[in-house]
Parts: C-alpha cells; sequence; structure tokens
C-alpha cells in the first residue's frame, strides 16, 4: 500500500513539474526569440556584407549582372512615380515582391541594411511585407521606391513595434527631428534625416506617396504599443552631400526646424498614449519571472518535502 501511494505520489510529481516546465517554456520563449533574432539579424547583416564585397570584387559577368539589378530598380521607381503608385490603394500589394532578386545573383531577398543609432537597432530591410519577412527584420513594402540613389523617391519601410520579445521599432518614439538612420545597399550608403513625425490611420495612403523631387525613406510600425489600428510614421530625407546642395540642405533644416514642434506633438500625445502598455508589458515581464521562480522553489520544496 505504500509503495502504491509513493509510485501515485511520483506521478503527481513529475505531472506537475512537467506543467511547470511547459508554462515556464511558454513565458520564456519570446525572450529566447528575442535571441535568437538578433542572433538571426547579425547573420543577415554579415551575410549582406560578405555577399557586398564579393559583388565588388566579382567578375565582369557578375558586375553586369548587378548593373542590370539597379537599372531595373531605378526603372521601378520612376514608373510607379509617375503612375501615381496606384496599385499602392491594394493591401496586397504591400507583401508581393516586385523583382526576383535571386535572377540576379542575389540571396535572402535582402535589399539593404536599416540602421538606426538614437534607436540602437540594426535589420536587415527584406522586400515584401510577407508574415516571415516581418518576423525576420523590416520590410520594404510592396509599390513603394527601392532605397538607391535618385529623385522622386520613398522607401516606405515597415517593422513590428516589438515583437515576441524582439526590439525592432519597439522605441521608434525615441526619433526626433534632425535624428539620422543610415540604409546600406549593394552600391552605396544612404544618409537620411527626420524631418517630422506624424500618427496616421493604415489606410492613409496619401501620407505615405512619392513626394516630387526627394529621395525620402518612412519608417511605418503600429500604434499604440501592442495595437494595430493606427500607424506611427517617421519621415526622412537623404542628406545630400557637396558644397553645390547646401542651399537645399538649408532649405530642409528650415522645414525640419518647422516641423520639429508638432512632431514634439505627436511624440508626446504618442508616449502618452503608450507609457501605460509599455509600462504593463515590462513590469508584466518581471513579475512573471519573479512568480516562475518562486514557483519552481515551492514545487521543488513540495518534491523533496515528500519524498
Amino acid at each position: 500500500m505504500a509503495a502504491r501511494r509513493h509510485r501515485k505520489r511520483k506521478l503527481i510529481n513529475g505531472i506537475c513539474i512537467f506543467v511547470y516546465l511547459v508554462g515556464a517554456l511558454f513565458f520564456i520563449a519570446p525572450d529566447l526569440k528575442s535571441i535568437e533574432s538578433r542572433i538571426q539579424n547579425k547573420e543577415a547583416t554579415e551575410a549582406f556584407q560578405k555577399e557586398k564585397t564579393r559583388i565588388a570584387s566579382a567578375e565582369s559577368e557578375e558586375n553586369t549582372k548587378m548593373d542590370a539589378l539597379l537599372q531595373r530598380m531605378q526603372e521601378y521607381n520612376q514608373t510607379i512615380f509617375e503612375n501615381g503608385q496606384s496599385e499602392l490603394k491594394d493591401p496586397w500589394a504591400y507583401e508581393q515582391p516586385v523583382l526576383d532578386l535571386e535572377a540576379y545573383g542575389v540571396p535572402d531577398n535582402v535589399v539593404g541594411i536599416l540602421t538606426i543609432p538614437k534607436m540602437e537597432i540594426q535589420l536587415p530591410i527584406y522586400q515584401g511585407a510577407t508574415r516571415e519577412n516581418m518576423n525576420n527584420g523590416a520590410v520594404l513594402l510592396g509599390q513603394t521606391s527601392f532605397p538607391i540613389e535618385g529623385n522622386n523617391i520613398n522607401s516606405v519601410i515597415a517593422a513590428h513595434r516589438g515583437w515576441r520579445g524582439m526590439n525592432m521599432f519597439r522605441e521608434i518614439e525615441k526619433l526626433e527631428p534632425g535624428d539620422t538612420l543610415t540604409i546600406q545597399n549593394y552600391w552605396e550608403t544612404l544618409t537620411y534625416k527626420v524631418t517630422d513625425i506624424q500618427i496616421i490611420m493604415p489606410d492613409d495612403i496619401d501620407a505615405v506617396l512619392i513626394q516630387p523631387d526627394k529621395n525620402m525613406v518612412t519608417l511605418i510600425t503600429c500604434h499604440p504599443y501592442t495595437k494595430r489600428y493606427r500607424r506611427y510614421a517617421v519621415f526622412c530625407e537623404k542628406v545630400d552631400d557637396g558644397a553645390e546642395t547646401q542651399m537645399q540642405e538649408n532649405e530642409a533644416d528650415q522645414e525640419t526646424f518647422e516641423n520639429a514642434e508638432s512632431a514634439e506633438q505627436v511624440r508626446a500625445q504618442a508616449a502618452a498614449e503608450d507609457a501605460l502598455l509599455i509600462r504593463r508589458d515590462r513590469i508584466g515581464r518581471v513579475a512573471g519571472y519573479v512568480v516562475l521562480v518562486a514557483l519552481g522553489i515551492f514545487i521543488i520544496w513540495v518534491v523533496r518535502r515528500k519524498e
């Protein structure tokens, strides 16, 4: 009889430990995913750099392919500008890759690397807003411009605002007018400066259309934090080099100054909306780990006590 009770206790203890481990794994999965994502992003960035170096030193045939790819991107950017991005009204167009990059010898569907020092992030930019791409990094929305040199360009780049523990665009409210970011493509590194910040509706297509004679990047993510019914949009313009562009830069600086007050109001409004949600999320994670550790200690104590 005693042996039977002992086996029953062992079975119950085993079930309790199993349930605890499954629950603990489920809770810490986002943090494990965050670590995995950082590793994947680092690998993707290193792979991009290696590919860029390989292409730069490749034989003439490879260079011809990359020249053709650049020309195709330029043609595409010009085409969607001339037709007013008419297909951007279709939400499914966001997901569709525009070009078959593998045909040009480019792997992994990565068109560039986005670096934002103020947010302390570096993300690969995948072509097309598919679920898989968005789970892995930032995405270039279909029917928007490729981020390359030129005019009449607006590259709309989206990312989750925190996803399964990954930062991505979680800290986007840190950006202010005048802050800079860079995009590396296969030919150059382009620098952009934040000029304006707005909160828009998901179907506000006009807000992200190409602006004539400008080279822009627009960062898009969900707002409020963990919600999806609005979008937080950060508008950036390319920083030009050379004395011949000084007048244009001065005009851009004036525009940035004029937008700074309204942008600060948007940031303040967004921060007020997000404060409780972000604090609740962080407190919930800390409290969850405290409960997890306490429960683990309790289970160990009960198991040892009954043995």
